[in-house]
């Protein structure tokens, strides 16, 4: 739900660089895999207009979904601007995990790669295609 916007990006939010940012880990859970994440319920963030050339301040809620997450993700549409409630929660995860923000994130998000490359990835056999082509190849000569 919109419940601002801005002309301006606000003093301390930043740029989504990774989609995890987004995400927390259920209880007793230490990886990021689909069934074991969640959204960050009441996480504030900005969402850049192109056309109306604006910030659109959201809040996540439960009819936020992940696939817009993603695809503005992807487009690379997105800020973070935490209240302190989700700095508080930030400093918290960070805390319990040993790690800094910045490589936790990462970490995360190549827990997400991971198990998407696993369900979508590539799943053909170029190499043996490849290898096949040049032996055809070579007999013919």
């Amino acid at each position: 739900m919109i419940s601002a916007f801005h002309d301006k990006l606000p003093e301390g939010c930043w740029k989504a660089i990774y989609e995890a940012e987004f995400y927390r880990l259920k209880k007793r859970k230490k990886v990021l895999y689909e069934e074991n994440r969640e959204l960050k319920h009441g996480l504030r963030h900005l969402i850049w207009s192109r056309y109306a050339r604006i910030w659109y301040e959201r809040t996540i809620d439960e009819h936020t979904l992940d696939e817009n997450i993603y695809w503005y993700h992807k487009c690379g549409w997105l800020w973070i601007y935490p209240t302190e409630e989700n700095k508080e929660d930030i400093r918290e995860d960070v805390e319990k995990s040993g790690m800094g923000y910045w490589p936790l994130m990462r970490k995360r998000q190549l827990e997400i790669d991971h198990e998407r490359h696993l369900q979508f990835g590539e799943k053909g056999n170029g190499f043996e295609y490849k290898k096949m082509w040049f032996r055809k190849e070579r007999y013919n000569k």
